[in-house]
């Protein structure tokens, strides 16, 4: 089954040059009617991808990468990358470069594509336009994505032996037991001797404890409202000596409280740990965990399974009747309807299914 990935970090753009080199020297061996091949886009400006890594003296960069698709000349990827399979073109996967600049139909399609016509798809890209302004693009493809990941291994590990506080967001479908690991984290960390606070948004069912559905329980140290100013905790938490922030439910913060966390980190340097949802019943971003998206050092994914067998990405909300529901209020709690983690051929077939394109069902 193919899957989405979206990449960021150091060295995206040799990255991509590296992986479409590694598919083609795959069909070295191969008969030309039995080649698969990969197609490249540049989503920035339709150019030639041409990568910052030098080697020695050579002023010149070393990896490069014509474009195989150019934007700017299609009216649906979508359609282009279909009318090319049909066309009897073997497709081994997608590549795209500066990600960040896609449009929304942009990054649907390349959903389509990966769930409907089963070809893998690397989209390599930043979490922002430009420093923490906001990019439609990466941010749908984030919601879309199997997997986010950060490419440049050697940074990372380097990063993660140097001292200071980092910013994480924990992430997965409902039923991925968030808080149950937090909870235990949280265990972990106060048998070691850390001081833990723990942090969660008011809700009417359980306004002071963190819950899980295995029946853990904790008692909130904050309980977060919409006004509630969180870098004004930070000489407290200083003072007396807390280690480590662990968060519920983070996807209910809002864009303020999420930045106030990252300044926690990097003024009182106290490593915050949030949990939380990824998107909404309709695959949208909540408040709080697009910010995250956008801004955390570190993103991690947690697992769960479909009842097809498949791993779940997405959240659905059904009804007393056992139907999906395809409009409603972002949050609801409690009757309102049930809730089911799916994947993602699970989640176009019963939620996406009048956004599957046309030419797609026209054809089938």
């Amino acid at each position: 089954m193919a899957k989405l990935y979206y990449k960021y970090g150091n060295g995206k753009s040799a990255d991509l040059c590296e992986t479409a080199y590694n598919y083609e020297e795959a069909n070295a061996y191969l008969n030309d009617k039995d080649k698969r091949h990969v197609l490249v886009i540049n989503a920035y400006d339709d150019k030639e991808i041409m990568s910052k890594y030098m080697a020695g003296d050579n002023k010149n960069p070393i990896l490069t990468r014509k474009v195989d698709i150019k934007l700017s000349s299609i009216n649906s990827l979508f359609d282009e990358v279909y009318l090319r399979m049909l066309n009897g073109i073997k497709i081994a996967a997608i590549l795209v470069d500066n990600s960040q600049y896609l449009s929304v139909q942009h990054a649907e399609d390349l959903f389509f594509i990966v769930n409907l016509l089963d070809i893998p798809v690397i989209a390599y890209g930043d979490r922002t336009l430009r420093g923490d302004v906001y990019s439609a693009g990466a941010m749908r493809l984030m919601e879309l994505s199997n997997t986010i990941e950060e490419i440049d291994e050697e940074y990372l590990k380097k990063r993660k032996k140097a001292k200071g506080a980092k910013l994480e967001f924990y992430y997965g479908a409902m039923n991925s037991s968030k808080t149950a690991k937090l909870l235990y984290k949280a265990d972990e960390l106060e048998k070691a001797g850390f001081n833990v606070f723990l942090m969660k948004p008011f809700s009417d069912r359980d306004p002071s404890m963190i819950t899980s559905r295995i029946g853990m329980q904790a008692k909130a140290d904050l309980v977060i409202n919409n006004n509630t100013k969180l870098y004004g905790e930070g000489e407290y938490l200083l003072r007396n000596h807390i280690n480590y922030i662990l968060v519920d439910e983070a996807q209910f913060l809002t864009e303020r409280q999420i930045d106030e966390l990252r300044q926690i980190v990097r003024d009182y340097d106290i490593p915050v740990r949030c949990y939380g949802l990824k998107v909404d019943f309709l695959s949208n971003h909540f408040t709080g965990s697009g910010r995250l998206l956008e801004t955390a050092d570190s993103l991690v994914k947690l697992r769960t399974i479909c009842p097809c067998g498949e791993g779940a990405i997405f959240n659905a909300r059904i009804n007393s009747n056992g139907e999906y529901q395809k409009s409603g209020s972002q949050v609801v709690i409690d009757n309102g309807g049930n809730y089911i983690s799916i994947c993602p051929k699970c989640f176009i077939e019963n939620v996406m299914d009048e956004k599957v394109p046309k030419i797609y069902r026209k054809v089938r």
